[in-house]
């Protein structure tokens, strides 16, 4: 499973967005590749601790079905994530892109970091969890924009 923590799987991450434009057409669901982009920050916000997310009731927050849903069950289409994930407001895309790729600079750089935020559907997590599951945040949705 790659984590965002590897500088290249970061990097091949990085070369996806770069196919995105604000016009490219969604395969699924409702948002804007834009508001898609504001949608990954604010997740790797959460998982820096900038925004606080409320715990979200549910089986995910039980290791045994945490560990399904981020190493084997592809992600369902159109389910609607935390309230705290839309968060941020699109306004310009070079700077939200530009944005995006310092947050995920900045998860790299605490990569020995200890203690990590609670997650709001899988609870508490280490940090090569945050990194795996935010590859695989970013792969449904780049895939949601054919990319």
């Amino acid at each position: 499973m790659p984590s965002m923590f590897d500088p290249a799987t970061r990097e091949k991450f990085r070369k996806r967005i770069g196919k995105l434009s604000p016009k490219s057409e969604r395969r699924w669901g409702t948002m804007s590749s834009q508001k898609m982009i504001c949608h990954l920050g604010d997740q790797v916000r959460i998982a820096l601790g900038e925004i606080d997310a409320r715990p979200m009731p549910g089986p995910m927050r039980y290791a045994p079905m945490r560990w399904l849903a981020i190493y084997v069950i592809p992600w369902p289409r159109g389910v609607k994530g935390p309230p705290e994930t839309f968060t941020t407001t699109a306004r310009e895309w070079e700077r939200d892109v530009v944005a995006l790729e310092a947050l995920l600079e900045e998860l790299a750089a605490r990569s020995g970091q200890r203690l990590w935020p609670e997650h709001p559907v899988f609870g508490r997590m280490t940090g090569p969890l945050w990194a795996r599951v935010t590859c695989k945040h970013f792969d449904h949705h780049l895939r949601q924009f054919g990319v």
